[in-house]
């Protein structure tokens, strides 16, 4: 291959490299895409001329300068539209829809050229190789060469604007080079390729795409050097901008605003074209407080700033913020301009000021809460005390009997015991062994008696036996026959007692009289006195509060017995009384709550019989079961469903006034609730109910 077509080609591999290299920067932005595409371009315009320069015939020749077209014709719109994109601010960018028009005639030149040449009306053969000739006698080529020059030209005048508009000296210099660059190279072009052949240098071999290597060698020295295309202001502020939902604003170290965000727009009520150029302050109340930040962040090296202050709105509205200022600096340590991030602080202040509500009801909702289990805890005891109440009568009576027993055993041991002290040395003087022995065996007999018998029993029994005595020939039989009755000897049918056929057998069973009556009056007062223990045992029991607030083991069973034993004395006007017990062992709850619970069932279920019916409490816990179930079952009037539906509703009674305040089973769900646990009731009108209550074991 020759040298001409040699250099060509290697100058389509330079501007593939470029293209790669422009594809590879980050970030990737539209000034970046639009170079790739215009070395692209001069790749296939290069590639295509090494091809026509090295071809073996004109028709081949024509053919591959043909192909070129697309890239010299839409090169100088790429170049003009990378101006126009690297020089763009926010006016200037509402035009970026209609950028497209630009290509219109590079278009119809490529069409053209691609089908007549345009440039070229024939090839001719030099030393180099095939060379395109134009005698500059067409109107398409000085239409092209016209609108070539335009698209340079005002390139070149964007991209020097650009530059002496720029604050930075770094942009001043990369525009300097690129303008220099696309000068030399443009012009050189333009001789090469237009002048020289118009003059009639045809030998002289036509290389503007090498030419043009001169502009591309300076936009990858200032992208290498200067870090073009990639760390300016605009570049930085639109990769960065897009992912940001707080206010940003981007300001150079004159203060002055080069971008904005949407949200600048929503928040602060300003349009984009009243901000861009316009200093910081505008934005903000505390002017001084940006000069400060901007100072501090130049002076002393710092990376960001933070601090609080307000936003004024376009009305006047001043908006609380936190913001934070950074300052973007160059490869040498400079600064080239600020980016402020702003947040709103008014959600923030309306949170905390919902958190403090939140919190400041929170605790008022906790003393309410805490008043109102101290308002149920006495409701609770209350109606206790109330249920007690209703209970202290028949409680006072069934106390009253057995200390009037004691009163009676004391009377009656008071009389016996002189009488019998003086009477059991005389008989057992009379005695032999054998009557000592006898008398000592009907004592026994008489101390093993358990059995309480009606007037009615006795009366049968002192008939038998005065009829026996009779029969044997025993003088004065029915004064024996009820004393037999009360030592407890009740069957005469094996033999009679030695001691009714003994001489003084009357003062003898006189003495066993007075010493069964003291046996009788003891065992009354055993009997008398462990009822009126075991009432106030189970009064205690009721009655006691426990403040610990914590559970303990304890056998529900205990409490069932201790409440049926206060309603003893209703149970036993016509109440059977079954009770169903598994052997189950305590459970953790709280005791004295569960007896007021039980209280409430039972009370409730004597209520419903008209303390005349059938009572049943089963304490069950099925097997593998993890609770344990209470049942108070009654075979009174029932309920219809209609009333089965509000009996847990405070203050619903079905009682008469004064009976019942309504209370008493809302206290009971409450509870159970408190004990993790649940009720469920069963009720048939004229029927009874049952109230089931399962308790947690664990």
């Amino acid at each position: 291959m020759k040298m001409v077509p040699l250099i060509t080609f290697l100058s389509a591999v330079v501007y593939i490299y470029l293209a790669i290299y422009g594809l590879r920067m980050k970030p990737r932005t539209r000034l970046s895409s639009v170079f790739v595409v215009l070395c692209l371009c001069c790749a296939l315009w290069a590639f295509c001329i090494a091809f026509m320069f090295s071809a073996g015939n004109p028709d081949s020749a024509w053919l591959w300068f043909r192909m070129s077209a697309p890239g010299w014709c839409l090169g100088p719109a790429l170049l003009l539209h990378f101006s126009l994109v690297l020089t763009e601010d926010k006016e200037s960018s509402r035009y970026n829809k209609i950028q497209f028009l630009m290509y219109i005639p590079a278009l119809i030149f490529t069409v053209i050229a691609m089908n007549q040449g345009l440039t070229a009306n024939t090839l001719t053969y030099e030393k180099f190789g095939w060379s395109p000739l134009n005698t500059g006698q067409s109107p398409g080529y000085w239409a092209f060469t016209l609108y070539y020059i335009i698209c340079i030209i005002s390139s070149i005048i964007l991209v020097w604007r650009w530059g002496t508009r720029a604050t930075l000296a770094r942009e001043k210099q990369q525009a300097r080079i690129v303008v220099a660059c696309t000068v030399v190279g443009t012009l050189l072009a333009f001789i090469n390729e237009t002048l020289l052949p118009v003059l009639g240098y045809f030998y002289i071999p036509k290389i503007p795409v090498v030419l043009w290597l001169i502009w591309a060698f300076g936009l990858w020295f200032v992208i290498t050097k200067y870090g073009f295309m990639i760390v300016t202001p605009v570049v930085a502020t639109r990769e960065i901008i897009r992912s940001i939902d707080d206010l940003m604003i981007m300001f150079d170290v004159q203060g002055k605003i080069i971008e904005i965000n949407p949200p600048v727009n929503n928040l602060l009520l300003y349009r984009d074209e009243e901000l861009l150029r316009s200093r910081v302050d505008k934005i903000t109340v505390n002017s001084q407080a940006i000069s400060e930040i901007m100072e501090r962040l130049q002076t002393e090296q710092v990376d960001s700033v933070q601090q609080e202050l307000d936003f004024k709105t376009r009305d006047g509205l001043d908006i609380p913020v936190e913001l934070s200022v950074s300052a973007i600096r160059d490869d040498f340590g400079d600064v080239i301009c600020f980016v402020l991030v702003a947040r709103d602080l008014r959600p923030t202040l309306a949170l905390q000021n919902e958190i403090a509500e939140r919190i400041r009801a929170e605790a008022e909702l906790q003393i309410a809460h805490a008043d109102a289990e101290k308002a149920q805890k006495e409701l609770a005891e209350s109606e206790k005390m109330a249920a007690l109440g209703q209970l202290i009568a028949g409680i006072a009576h069934e106390i009253n009997t057995p200390i009037g027993a004691i009163n009676s055993s004391v009377g009656s041991i008071s009389e016996a015991v002189p009488v019998a002290l003086e009477q059991i040395p005389e008989v057992f003087l009379q005695l032999n062994d054998a009557g000592k022995q006898e008398f000592m065996n009907i004592l026994d007999t008489a101390l093993s008696v358990d059995v309480v018998l009606s007037m009615r029993e006795k009366r049968a029994l002192r008939k038998t036996l005065t009829a026996h005595l009779e029969e044997a020939g025993i003088p004065d039989a029915a004064g024996f026959a009820d004393s037999l009755v009360n030592l407890g000897i009740y069957d005469l049918s094996d033999s009679i007692p030695i001691l009714l056929l003994h001489p003084q057998s009357k003062p003898i069973f006189a003495a066993l009289n007075n010493i069964s009556s003291l046996i009788r009056g003891v065992k009354n007062i055993q009997t008398a006195t462990m009822k009126v223990r075991k009432i106030a045992f189970a009064l205690k029991n009721f009655a006691r509060f426990d403040n610990s607030g914590e559970r303990i083991d304890f056998d529900i069973r205990e409490g069932l017995e201790t409440v049926l034993t206060l309603y003893y004395h209703q149970i036993k006007q016509g109440t059977e009384v079954v009770r169903d017990y598994d052997d189950v062992g305590p459970i953790p709850c709280y005791p004295d709550e569960l007896n007021q619970v039980w209280t409430n069932l039972v009370n409730n279920a004597l209520h419903a019989m008209d303390y005349k019916g059938t009572l049943t409490i089963a304490v069950k816990r099925p097997a593998d079961s993890q609770e344990l179930m209470v049942a108070v079952s009654d075979t009174g009037y029932g309920m219809s469903e209609e009333v089965k539906a509000k009996i847990f509703a405070p203050f619903f009674t079905t009682k008469r006034a004064g009976e019942g305040s309504g209370l008493g089973l809302d206290i009971v769900k409450k509870i159970i609730d408190k004990h993790q646990g649940r009720i469920e009731v069963e009720s048939e009108v004229g029927r009874g109910t049952t109230f089931s209550i399962f308790l947690p074991v664990v």
